[in-house]
């Protein structure tokens, strides 16, 4: 069961499309990495080579009007190239371009696979409808595929442009709220890149030195970004869980020693009749494999049962919660455990 929980946080690879180029970037001071302004998005949007896609995002939370009762719903503002940089296209529709991303065009949405499903009756004819937001419309462009994870805002359901513009003040250096994140062009380095977005907002402080307190810009994985907070509690975890199978297995084999000293004559009289050394300890593996055998297939019955109840005790926000599952990774890594530990008292 916590195998199934660190496998798909932790060691499978994002759920995108070469999803090892891209990466988080951000400023960086003394204190660690820190939110960008838009204004400072551009700069190293406009004057990057590295990248194939860049992109901003922040937090939206916005209330749907209909038929039934209101519904307050997550959601992300996000720059038009956001789901090019992720690699994920819609199941139905389209997503942003560079037009929408204004102040005066912004009045389109792409939704969740969920919320089309939960909220609209998953409308074959959504794509091109108007959907009432309170004093404003707005109209559906796309649907994402089901599959889609969003491991930036696993509990956002709808998305609209950012709209920001540098002759309003949303797009001040000052104002660090947003994300940003990047696609590495093929055959790029990500420190290549580094280098490149370091140098580009270098620039930008020298020539507005009063605007930031930072001295760089980094450009994290994204896969070793969203699991920073949860990698030390579920490394904890699955080594909690291997002390506990490492106790459990020298326990069981120490029953084993002691069942087969007062198996001795049983194997003198074997030995008598012609069994060989190596028949005998074929006999004990066999034995060994069968409990253990035994033991994996309760095991893994209980994971399935306790699974769910596993990862309702997890923060809804964390990422990549909707992937944890046993599949054949984890039974896997079961048949591996069983071979061993069915072994070793051989």
């Amino acid at each position: 069961a916590i195998y199934s929980v660190v496998n798909p946080v932790l060691l499978r690879s994002l759920p995108y499309p070469d999803a090892n180029r891209i990466v988080v970037i951000s400023e960086h001071d003394a204190s660690g990495p820190s939110r960008i302004g838009y204004a400072t998005y551009l700069d190293l949007r406009n004057g990057a080579k590295t990248l194939q896609h860049s992109a901003v995002f922040g937090f939206w939370e916005p209330t749907l009007f209909g038929e039934r009762d209101a519904e307050r719903v997550r959601g992300q503002v996000v720059s038009w190239e956001f789901f090019r940089t992720l690699g994920v296209h819609p199941a139905m529709g389209r997503d942003f371009d560079i037009s929408e991303d204004a102040l005066d065009r912004r009045n389109v949405v792409v939704m969740s696979h969920g919320l089309w499903t939960r909220r609209f009756g998953a409308d074959p004819n959504i794509v091109g409808k108007t959907i009432n937001m309170g004093i404003l419309t707005r109209q559906v462009i796309g649907v994402l595929p089901a599959s889609f994870d969003n491991v930036l805002e696993p509990t956002a359901e709808i998305y609209r442009p950012i709209g920001y513009s540098l002759a309003d003040n949303s797009a001040c250096r000052t104002c660090r709220h947003l994300e940003m994140i990047g696609r590495l062009k093929p055959g790029v380095a990500r420190s290549d890149a580094v280098l490149e977005l370091d140098g580009l907002l270098k620039r930008a402080i020298a020539e507005h030195p009063k605007e930031y307190s930072a001295v760089g810009a980094v450009a994290d994985p994204l896969q070793e970004r969203v699991t920073q907070t949860t990698r030390p509690v579920l490394f904890a975890l699955l080594c909690a869980a291997l002390l506990v199978l490492l106790i459990a297995a020298a326990n069981v084999t120490n029953l084993q020693l002691a069942r087969a000293v007062r198996r001795q004559s049983e194997f003198a009289v074997r030995a008598a009749l012609g069994a060989g050394r190596g028949r005998i300890m074929r006999q004990l593996v066999a034995e060994g494999l069968v409990l253990a055998g035994l033991s994996g297939v309760v095991g893994t019955l209980c994971a399935v049962v306790t699974l769910p109840l596993l990862a309702a005790q997890l923060p809804p926000d964390m990422p990549r919660l909707s992937a944890i599952a046993v599949d054949w990774r984890a039974l896997g890594a079961v048949g591996l455990v069983v071979l061993a530990v069915g072994i070793t008292p051989g």
